[in-house]
């Protein structure tokens, strides 16, 4: 499920122990994405526990960074992807239920296949190359502009 959409919201609800915090790096320097990209690497080591509570208030407003720039998460979306998949083929795999292709193999490459995902994977694995781009230079540029320009202004 979250590699089709990061269902994860916010950080705020995340509930993890240091030795997996270390074990991942801590959040990558990402402005939109990290969150995906924490919970993603998390699923190599452990699976996520839903605690069907509500015991955080998160409002969603115009003001939402994400909002704001949405097209910038997509930059950051092929990134987190990118690096999931490296992750899950040449780096410590502990969860034998990560999704991942070692684990379900079959599954897997069709899940791949449906979501449009193929080239997130090929370019991970095989390395990068112009044709395995799937977001334009020109959004990458952009993206380090903006990214750029925030840390700026922080």
């Amino acid at each position: 499920m979250f590699l089709q959409k990061n269902i994860a919201l916010s950080t705020g609800n995340f509930f993890f122990s240091k030795e997996l915090y270390n074990k991942i790096g801590g959040f990558a320097d990402l402005s939109y994405c990290h969150d995906l990209h924490f919970i993603l690497h998390a699923l190599r080591y452990t699976n996520p526990c839903f605690v069907d509570e509500p015991l955080y208030y998160y409002r969603i407003h115009r003001g939402n960074t994400f909002r704001e720039v949405s097209h910038l998460s997509i930059v950051e979306a092929e990134i987190v992807l990118s690096e999931f998949f490296f992750a899950t083929e040449y780096l410590e795999l502990v969860n034998p239920e990560c999704p991942c292709r070692i684990n379900f193999p079959v599954y897997f490459e069709n899940f791949l296949k449906k979501f449009n995902l193929e080239v997130y994977f090929t370019r991970s694995v095989t390395g990068y190359m112009p044709v395995h781009r799937v977001i334009e230079k020109q959004l990458f540029e952009h993206y380090n502009f903006l990214k750029r320009k925030i840390n700026h202004e922080s």
